[in-house]
C-alpha cells in the first residue's frame, strides 16, 4: 500500500536556490520532485506518495557553488492519518459485479471501481461482490491478483481498516462458477474463389466476447505485395461479436498460377481461404544469337544477342566452349551481355596459334539455356609435324627494264611431308622493294610498282609422306614512276631497283599451310634499269 507525507525542512545554507527530492537512494527511479524552491522545501513543504515501507528522504542541492551536487537527509510529517488508495475489481466473471458500501457508495459494475480513503475521518472502507446465479454459485474470496496470488481474505462483505489488510492495494473478487461460457470463433471469406484484382471481405463471428475485443490475425499463402493493404497481419475488433474488413487483391503481372490466401486466428480457433486464379501474366523475355560464320584465325568474332521484354541493364552471363581460353586473345571462356533496348554485342579475337588443330567449333551458350550460336574457326596455321620446310627461296627477275615494265617472281621450296595424305593449298608472297636514283637518294616504296603486295602461285594439292620439290612462279606489271621525283629514275650505277620477298604464305582456306621465315630465303636482287 500507499501513504501520502509531508517532506520539510527547518533551514537551507544560503546559496541554495534549488533541490530535488528522493526517496531511500538518489537513482532516477527514486526521484520524487524536482527544482523544489528553497521557500517551498522550508514553508509548506511538499506532498508526496510512496510505499509505506519507505522512511528515508534525501534531497540534492543546486547552489552557488559551495554545496553543489551535496546530498543530505531530511525530516518529514506524516499526515495523520495515512490516505490509502485501494482499487476493487471483478475477476473477469461474467455477469458477476464488484461495489464499495462505505465511505462513498458506488454502483455494482462489472469491471472495477477506485476509492481513495482518509482513515482519519473514516474508520473502516468496505466493498461486496455479487456473483450471478445460475452460472456461478457461490463467493471465493478476495486476492491480491486476478489469477493466483495470495487469499487475502473470505469475508464478504470485507471490511478494510487502518491496521488490517495493508499488504496490497488492490482486492479481487473471485467466484465459483458452475460451466464457465466459453467465447467461440468463425472465420468466414466471400468470395471464396476470385480472379486477381477482386476484392475480399474477411468477416469474424464470435460469441461470449466483449465489445472491443481484439483478436489477431495471420495471412499466409500470399505476400504482403499480392493484397492493396501492405500487411499479412492485423486484428478483428469484435463489437456486438462481430467484425469485417476488406482486402482487394493485386494484378501483379506476374505468373503465378493459383494461389491459395489463408486468414488464420492466432488463437488457432478457426480460420478462412480464398482461391486467387491467376489472370495475369508475366511478359515472356526471348533471346536469339547470330554471328558470322566461319571465320579463319586470327579474326574477330562478333556476336549479337537480340532479345524482347528484357529490361535495360540486365546483365546476361554466358559460357564459351568447344575451344580454350588460350585460343582467345581475351583468355576467358565467360563473359556476359548487358542489354540496352533489348540488344547488345560481344567480340573475341581468335589466336592465330601455329598450331595443327583442324576446323574448331566456338560455341556460345547463354547461361539462362535460352538461346546459342556455333562459329566454325578454320584452322590457318602452320601443320607443325605435318609438313617440314627444308628451304626456300624467292627470286624476282626482269629483262630490260625502263619507266614501266613486267616483273616475274619464281618460288622454290623444298619440303617434307611427314604426315599424309594432306592437301596443301597455293603458295602466296608479299613482293616490294626501294629503288635509288643517280642521285644516290633511296626512296623507299616509292616506285607503285614495288609497293607491298601479295602474289598468289600455282596450287600444291594432294600430297603423300615424302619429300618435294615445288616451283612456281607469277608476273606482275611494273610502273616506276619515282613518287619523289614525279618522273623515272635516271639510267646508270646507281639507277638500281632492289626487290625482294618478306613473307610467304603458304595457302589459305581449310587446306592452307603457312610459313613465315623458317627455313626460307628472302633474297634481295639487283635489278638494273635501260
Amino acid at each position: 500500500m500507499s501513504k501520502t507525507i509531508r517532506i520539510k525542512a527547518n533551514t537551507a545554507g544560503g546559496d541554495i536556490s534549488t533541490v530535488n527530492l528522493y526517496h531511500t537512494s538518489i537513482i532516477p527511479a527514486n526521484l520524487l520532485a524536482t527544482d523544489v524552491t528553497v521557500g517551498t522545501l522550508t514553508g509548506s513543504g511538499v506532498l508526496v506518495t510512496v510505499d509505506d515501507d519507505v522512511t528515508t528522504f534525501l534531497t540534492q542541492v543546486t547552489d552557488a557553488g559551495l554545496c553543489n551536487a551535496e546530498t543530505s537527509s531530511l525530516s518529514s510529517d506524516y499526515l495523520e492519518p495515512n490516505k490509502r488508495y485501494f482499487q476493487v475489481i471483478n475477476s473477469g466473471s461474467i455477469g458477476n459485479t464488484v461495489q464499495i458500501n462505505y465511505p462513498t457508495a458506488t454502483d455494482p459494475t462489472t469491471s472495477s471501481v477506485s476509492q481513495t480513503v482518509d482513515f482519519q475521518n473514516y474508520a473502516s472502507f468496505v466493498i461486496l461482490g455479487t456473483f450471478s446465479y445460475p452460472d456461478y454459485t457461490s463467493f471465493e474470496g478476495w486476492y491480491d491478483t486476478e489469477h493466483g496470488g495470495t487469499l487475502i481474505s473470505t469475508n464478504n462483505p470485507l471490511t478494510v481498516t487502518r491496521d488490517t489488510f495493508t499488504q496490497g492495494d488492490k482486492f479481487y473478487a473471485r467466484f465459483i462458477g458452475a460451466t464457465p461460457p466459453v467465447a467461440t470463433f468463425t472465420a468466414s471469406a466471400s468470395p471464396t474463389t476470385i480472379d486477381e484484382g477482386a476484392n475480399i471481405a474477411f468477416t469474424l463471428t464470435t460469441t461470449e466476447l466483449t465489445d472491443g475485443t481484439t483478436v489477431p490475425y495471420t495471412i499466409t499463402g500470399i505476400t504482403a505485395e499480392d493484397i492493396s493493404v501492405d500487411l499479412i497481419t492485423g486484428s478483428f475488433v469484435v463489437n456486438s461479436n462481430s467484425d469485417t474488413f476488406t482486402v482487394t487483391t493485386t494484378e501483379d503481372l506476374l505468373t503465378e498460377g493459383t494461389e491459395t490466401l489463408l486468414l488464420s486466428l492466432d488463437n488457432t480457433s478457426g480460420s478462412a481461404s480464398v482461391q486467387i486464379i491467376d489472370t495475369s501474366t508475366t511478359p515472356i523475355p526471348t533471346y536469339s544469337l547470330s554471328a558470322t560464320t566461319p571465320v579463319d584465325e586470327g579474326s574477330v568474332v562478333r556476336f549479337t544477342l537480340t532479345t524482347t521484354n528484357v529490361a535495360n541493364n540486365t546483365v546476361v552471363p554466358f559460357s564459351i566452349s568447344g575451344i580454350t581460353a588460350d585460343d582467345l586473345e581475351e583468355n576467358t571462356v565467360t563473359g556476359s551481355f548487358t542489354i540496352q533496348s533489348n540488344t547488345a554485342l560481344v567480340e573475341f579475337t581468335v589466336v592465330a596459334d601455329k598450331k595443327t588443330e583442324g576446323e574448331e567449333v566456338f560455341a556460345l551458350n547463354l547461361d539462362n539455356g535460352e538461346a546459342f550460336q556455333h562459329v566454325f574457326v578454320v584452322d590457318s596455321s602452320i601443320l607443325i609435324g605435318d609438313v617440314v620446310i627444308n628451304s626456300g627461296d624467292l627470286t624476282v627477275s626482269s629483262n630490260s627494264l625502263g619507266a614501266s615494265g613486267v616483273l616475274t617472281a619464281t618460288m622454290t621450296i623444298n619440303y617434307t611431308v611427314s604426315v599424309a595424305p594432306i592437301v596443301l593449298g597455293a603458295p602466296r608472297a608479299w613482293v616490294g622493294g626501294n629503288t635509288k636514283c643517280a642521285s644516290g637518294t633511296n626512296h623507299t616504296s616509292n616506285y607503285y610498282g614495288f609497293s607491298p603486295q601479295e602474289k598468289a602461285f600455282s596450287a600444291i594439292g594432294s600430297q603423300a609422306i615424302g619429300t618435294y620439290t615445288y616451283t612456281s612462279t607469277v608476273s606482275w606489271t611494273y610502273n616506276g614512276t619515282c613518287a619523289s621525283h614525279t618522273s623515272s629514275p635516271l639510267t646508270g650505277a646507281e639507277a638500281v631497283q632492289n626487290s625482294y620477298c618478306q613473307t610467304v604464305n603458304l595457302g589459305s582456306g581449310p587446306a592452307s599451310w603457312n610459313h613465315n621465315g623458317t627455313n626460307f630465303t628472302n633474297t634481295t636482287h639487283g635489278i638494273s634499269l635501260l
